[in-house]
């Protein structure tokens, strides 16, 4: 069986899961552009940091004055080569909300 073959198998037996998980983490109010957001940016770092906890990876949450940073990593085999991937978890605002064809932060 060739590897996307496998991917697409995966993903078939566990889409439900998947946009699940996705939809919830797409409900954090993580607009970083304002201050009253960042208590949900800290829930969803610790969200985010038990979801990766959950399927093998070392996480670490690193507190900062403003949101907070987490540094995620799983070591397979320390001869393999690095690959390393950048991703940020707060949003732009939702306004004009009268724009939206439904409502934000909802999945």
């Amino acid at each position: 069986m060739d590897c996307l073959k496998k991917l697409q198998d995966w993903f078939d037996n566990h889409e439900e899961a998947i946009f699940e998980e996705f939809f919830k983490f797409l409900s954090f109010q993580t607009v970083s552009a304002r201050k009253e957001n960042l208590p949900q940016l800290k829930v969803c770092a610790d969200y985010l940091k038990q979801l990766y906890e959950n399927i093998g990876f070392n996480c670490e949450i690193v507190k900062t004055d403003y949101a907070p940073c987490l540094i995620i990593e799983k070591m397979m085999d320390p001869d393999y080569e690095t690959v390393l991937f950048y991703h940020h978890y707060d949003v732009q605002p939702e306004d004009p909300v009268d724009l939206w064809d439904s409502e934000p932060f909802r999945g």
